[in-house]
């Protein structure tokens, strides 16, 4: 999904934020149609515009949280994958370093 400002101003006009629009892919929307019910919309006969779900800044703030945790948890595993296939990269980032971990 997307999120998008509910009304896009100009970066340059102070603006005060209150709610976004999130965008939801319609995978997303099957699967939390067949999790929690229906919308009272057959899924096969949803617009554009019924994928739009406005939220509130806290709302969006846990989903920014656990978006950022994910990205960050991929980033470390890619991390230690690669150093389990090739363990002396480590010591050429950080050299040194390996006696001290000892």
């Amino acid at each position: 999904g997307t999120i998008r400002l509910q009304n896009p101003i100009p970066p340059s006009k102070s603006v005060t934020i209150d709610c976004l629009e999130l965008v939801l892919a319609p995978e997303l929307a099957m699967q939390l149609s067949e999790i929690f019910g229906p919308v009272g919309v057959d899924t096969g006969s949803l617009t554009p515009d019924d994928y739009v779900v406005h939220i509130d800044l806290n709302l969006a703030r846990e989903i920014h949280d656990k978006w950022k945790a994910s990205i960050m948890k991929r980033r470390e595993e890619e991390l230690h994958k690669l150093l389990e296939e090739n363990p002396t990269l480590f010591e050429q980032l950080h050299p040194g370093k390996v006696d001290d971990m000892l």
